[in-house]
């Protein structure tokens, strides 16, 4: 669509990152743990870390391809993958860190009690890449300070977290054209 595109009529880096996103959630939704049968267990996906590679953005009006499907779970997260092809190309591929929140606790849910059984059979070992997430340290003290943002309305989500999308057009946003 139109509003995912950026200036010379591709598909915008967080446009990317927005279906991704939108893809998950469809695909949770129609395994039976999207947002509203999340929501009746107290229980709400939470974005841990978001990965992509991008190789080439599709134009304005060009068909593309999107997949995704869920690794098999570890005890408090799983990962899911993603690819945008167009035809045999593959245009970006992208692997998302989730996990679940018990939304009176605050506390992570275990992935176990929230995968249907039906799931199990399809969860699969295929994954857009082997190598781990980069880890990232937790003390910034000592760090040079790039900018400050101030978190807008529009960047929050139903879980009452800042969207995983809106962080990348946060990232862009901090550039002049």
């Amino acid at each position: 669509p139109l509003s995912l595109c950026d200036r010379t009529g591709r598909l915008s880096v967080p446009g990317v990152f927005s279906l991704f996103m939108d893809m998950a959630s469809e695909h949770a939704e129609s395994l039976g743990i999207g947002f509203a049968p999340m929501s009746e267990r107290h229980l709400f996906w939470l974005t841990v870390r978001t990965r992509v590679r991008l190789r080439r953005l599709p134009a304005l009006g060009e068909s593309v391809t999107l997949t995704t499907w869920p690794e098999k779970a570890g005890t408090l997260r799983c990962d899911r993958d993603y690819t945008l092809a167009a035809g045999e190309e593959l245009l970006a591929a992208g692997k998302t860190e989730w996990a679940v929140l018990n939304i009176d606790t605050g506390r992570p849910h275990p992935m176990k009690d929230v995968y249907p059984e039906a799931l199990a059979a399809i969860l699969t070992d295929d994954t857009v890449w082997a190598d781990p997430f980069a880890r990232i340290r937790e003390d910034f003290s000592g760090g040079e300070s790039f900018g400050t943002y101030v978190v807008r309305s529009t960047d929050i989500d139903v879980g009452g977290h800042m969207n995983n999308a809106a962080y990348p057009r946060m990232l862009l946003g901090a550039f002049s054209s």
